[in-house]
This record gives C-alpha cells, sequence and structure tokens, in this order.
C-alpha cells in the first residue's frame, strides 16, 4: 500500500529491508524522508523520519 501511493504522487524512492527512503516536494521544496511500516495489533504503524527537511518549514513541520 505504501509503494502504491508513493507511485500515485510519482515520488522517488529506494527500498530498503525495513525502511522506503523517499524524495518528495514539501512546499515546492525537495526533501528527503524514512518511512518505515510496523504490525501492530490494532492495525499498520508508519513511521515518517524527515532526514533532510527543505527551506520553508517552520520549527513544528521539521519535527
Amino acid at each position: 500500500m505504501i509503494y502504491d501511493v508513493l507511485d500515485g504522487e510519482r515520488v522517488t524512492y529506494q527500498k530498503g529491508e525495513e525502511t522506503i527512503v523517499a524524495k518528495a516536494e514539501a512546499y515546492g521544496n525537495p526533501s528527503t524522508f524514512s518511512i518505515s511500516a510496523e504490525e501492530q495489533e490494532m492495525g499498520t504503524e508508519l513511521k515518517v523520519t524527515l532526514l533532510q527537511p527543505c527551506e520553508g518549514l517552520s520549527k513544528q513541520g521539521k519535527e
């Protein structure tokens, strides 16, 4: 499902064993994200880490 969303948005990404590293635009600026998924009792937990913040993000947006 994660790959379907990334493909649908035409996001460039690399598949790792446990994470996906994706390059996408945020506010018109390139950013790099790490995405991982883990099955939980109540569903799938997604974790997104901003590896390379873009310019224009507020302090809160970078967290």
